[in-house]
């Protein structure tokens, strides 16, 4: 157990700042803590209580850039290099052909590229990629200031499951195999064969650049309900997410499931799977998620919105009921776009005497 360490204020004095994940938007100060951002961070995610509010902002996030779906999603780490937004889209490592939209900082299948035009027969159309072909030394070195700076170290998958069958034939086609019951064999030959690939993949990550967790992108719903019922997951995702799951922690890595979408009714396959956490999005019940697979499963959360014309005493009320409102639920605040700047400092603060009186 860490000892309790009372707040002083001379810990707001930032020793240094670290950029944004979105480069137009201001740095993140780093202030003086008692123990390091990563030392906090995993104080909680071991279930010891933490001397601060764990933040997303606390975490460094790593893009490879030897990973081609990274260049076709439009997500590339590489800090001395940046990347700019005309870089981005093209093939993934399975050769899918992605555009980058700007406007929507993300990736789409090009129209009328998908590559797969008959889902039951599957590996006539697929080639699956080389991986030792990458160059995953390059990808470490370009990044092994940021992964050493005292931050959580997440490094990204994207394109899970279900999305890399969408890329393949389309969501339409992607939800209709789903549930189509001459579809469904083939659905379960390329899960288990991405399983295969997907451990490689992690096994890299482990060996290049040693993260804390694995960010695993795969979408489920939409903002109002899931794609497909919890049967259908349990049925066709749930055993190759456990798979993954495996693998990240055969490699002494947690597992952080990246799903979007109104999909909390998809918990309990999260939580069969052995999931770590699950980031998603603020549409789905947090708080009452925690209150019933808390003690499985940690969630991110974020208080409730204000206008940005809002002022320090509202935004001190606001924290102040965000803390009460999860207090005692294992949760850490997540990055959410329209965040106050000076939000993050102020939470520090309430939280770091909260934690510790």
């Amino acid at each position: 157990m860490v000892e309790r360490v009372a707040f002083d204020p001379k810990e707001l004095e930032p020793v240094g700042y670290v950029p944004d994940i979105f480069p137009e938007l201001p740095p993140t100060p780093v202030f003086n803590t008692p123990i390091s951002r990563k030392e906090n961070f995993m104080l909680f995610l071991k279930g010891e209580k933490p001397l601060w509010m764990p933040h997303a902002r606390e975490c460094i996030i790593i893009n490879p850039s030897c990973v081609p779906d990274q260049w076709a999603r439009g997500m590339v780490t590489r800090p001395n290099d940046p990347v700019s937004a005309d870089q981005y889209g093209g093939k993934d490592m399975f050769g899918v052909e992605w555009e980058y939209l700007p406007s929507e900082r993300g990736s789409m299948v090009r129209p009328g590229k998908y590559p797969v035009k008959d889902i039951e027969k599957w590996e006539d159309y697929v080639v699956f990629p080389d991986i030792d072909s990458w160059d995953w030394e390059k990808s470490a070195a370009e990044t092994e200031g940021i992964r050493n700076d005292g931050r959580l170290v997440k490094v990204a998958f994207m394109t899970g499951l279900f999305e890399r069958l969408i890329s393949f034939v389309g969501m339409t086609d992607a939800m209709i195999a789903m549930i189509d019951e001459d579809a469904k064999p083939a659905i379960h030959r390329l899960f288990d064969k991405l399983c295969d690939l997907y451990d490689g993949i992690f096994e890299r990550y482990a060996k290049y650049f040693k993260p804390d967790v694995i960010w695993f992108h795969d979408d489920w719903g939409s903002q109002r309900a899931p794609f497909f019922s919890l049967e259908t997951v349990k049925e066709m995702i749930l055993p190759y997410l456990k798979r993954c799951v495996d693998s990240a922690h055969k490699y002494g890595i947690l597992f952080e499931l990246h799903c979007c979408g109104k999909v909390e009714m998809l918990v309990p396959a999260m939580v069969e799977a052995g999931c770590d956490m699950w980031d998603g999005q603020e549409m789905n019940d947090k708080i009452k998620i925690l209150q019933q697979y808390g003690d499985k499963i940690i969630c991110d959360s974020i208080p409730d919105p204000l206008p940005p014309d809002a002022s320090v005493e509202q935004k001190l009320e606001n924290l102040k009921k965000y803390l009460k409102d999860y207090e005692g639920l294992r949760t850490y605040c997540g990055m959410y776009y329209g965040a106050p700047q000076d939000e993050y400092k102020l939470l520090y603060e309430l939280s770091r005497k909260a934690f510790n009186e």
